[in-house]
Parts: structure tokens; sequence; C-alpha cells
């Protein structure tokens, strides 16, 4: 038996990425293309991070 519970603030049988993926819902309903541009800025920083890595430690992907 799975119970639905209530801790901290979440729920148990939720996926982590669940509270994520409705607020991309939020966006879209509202078209807060603000906000779309604002994480998209932020993925494509942490790639230029994650490339800048990958290049100093000589690993090639691919």
């Amino acid at each position: 038996m799975q119970e639905n519970f209530v801790d901290q603030g979440m729920v148990a049988d939720r996926h982590r990425t669940y509270e994520e993926f409705v607020a991309f819902e939020t966006m879209i309903a509202h078209h807060d293309l603000a906000a779309a541009k604002q994480r998209m800025a932020h993925s494509l920083a942490v790639m230029n991070v994650v490339d800048a890595a990958l290049a100093d430690a000589g690993i090639k992907l691919g």
C-alpha cells in the first residue's frame, strides 16, 4: 500500500521534478516569455561551465 502524505511540503509519491514541470506549465499557460528566457539563459550559463570543465579536464564526449 502506497501512502500519499505530505512531508516537509512535498508529496511522497511525486517525481522529484514535479514542481519544475508545474512551473513550465505555468509559464506556457501564461505566455511568460521573460521567465522562459531567464531559464534558458541559466541553462546556457550552466552548459558553458560544463563545457569549460570538460575541456579543462581533457574530456571529449561523442
